[in-house]
């Protein structure tokens, strides 16, 4: 037999372990974090002072147009001599850096650090969000010791910071707790950010469109059960 409403409400479930068992689960998420960025940090921190930098190929191009934007020559691999072959975002980030700090490479590689530490933190969201913690956990864990992102710590590259913003605009669309609206203003800022750095990501709103008329017909189906499903995971 089902319980009443009146019983439900009294059950133990509902007014005692619900409040513990959502808390424990808290306390075992920060820690999971806490582990998994700790080890990130101490992967990349080997890394970093182990490889120098040392700028061949594109990182060559990167760095001289970030130098010379840096001087006020605007975007020119030397002067006189523009470029569009290559987006200005990795270059104009790296140019700030010099203005700001002179011309030293540590302050990118702690930029590539924390832009890592970042996309770990917005995987490990993502995967928590669609799989559950566990799998959220060990998607960071993988993410900490994926040999090609680490290498790239010590490289004048675009594909630290365009991983980044392209994870960061995922997470904003999948929050359903905001307003469509909201989620396209703020997503599409972002893309437009990574636009400039890999011009790739100018195919994610195809994406975000097509899993918005994808979700938009589950309601139709089913309106009953996505309602539960939204409630489910504010709650979370």
């Amino acid at each position: 037999t089902q319980n009443t409403p009146k019983q439900r409400m009294n059950s133990p479930s509902n007014s005692t372990i619900g409040p513990d068992q959502n808390q424990t689960e808290k306390v075992a998420v920060l820690r999971g974090y806490s582990f998994v960025l700790g080890l990130q940090l101490a992967v990349c921190t080997a890394w970093a002072v182990s490889i120098p930098v040392d700028p061949v190929s594109d990182s060559v191009v990167f760095d001289q147009s970030a130098r010379q934007l840096s001087e006020g020559h605007g975007y020119v691999i030397s002067p006189g001599l523009p470029t569009a072959y290559w987006p200005v975002g990795t270059s104009f980030v790296h140019s700030c850096l010099y203005r700001s700090f002179g011309y030293s490479y540590a302050p990118g590689v702690v930029m590539n650090i924390l832009l890592r530490l970042g996309t770990t933190i917005l995987a490990m969201r993502l995967a928590q969000q669609w799989f559950g913690r566990r799998v959220g956990i060990l998607s960071g864990i993988a993410l900490a010791l994926w040999p090609s992102q680490t290498q790239f710590v010590t490289v004048i590259a675009s594909d630290i910071p365009s991983m980044f913003l392209s994870m960061l605009a995922i997470l904003i669309w999948t929050r359903e707790q905001s307003s469509l609206w909201r989620r396209a203003i703020l997503a599409g800022g972002v893309l437009a950010a990574a636009s400039y750095v890999r011009p790739i990501a100018l195919l994610l709103p195809v994406v975000f469109v097509l899993l918005r008329v994808h979700q938009t017909k589950e309601i139709s189906r089913n309106p009953v059960s996505y309602t539960h499903l939204r409630a489910h995971e504010t709650e979370a």
